[in-house]
């Protein structure tokens, strides 16, 4: 194990622009998913925390 990841090290190394790359979408990725989860935890699952919540209406 310790020699896979003394390899998968000096490939990174070798290729920074993938790593990097790859490090910005894994970034972007798990943000996203953080704040669509946040969104639809606290308007879906929880409800909005008004009275009688579920009579609001968009206008316009």
């Amino acid at each position: 194990m310790r020699d896979d990841l003394k390899a998968a090290f000096r490939s990174f190394l070798s290729s920074r622009t993938f790593t990097a790359v790859a490090l910005l979408v894994l970034m972007l990725g798990i943000g996203a998913s953080t704040a669509i989860f946040s969104v639809v935890d606290a308007v879906v699952l929880r409800g909005l925390p008004f009275d009688e919540h579920d009579r609001l209406v968009a206008v316009g």
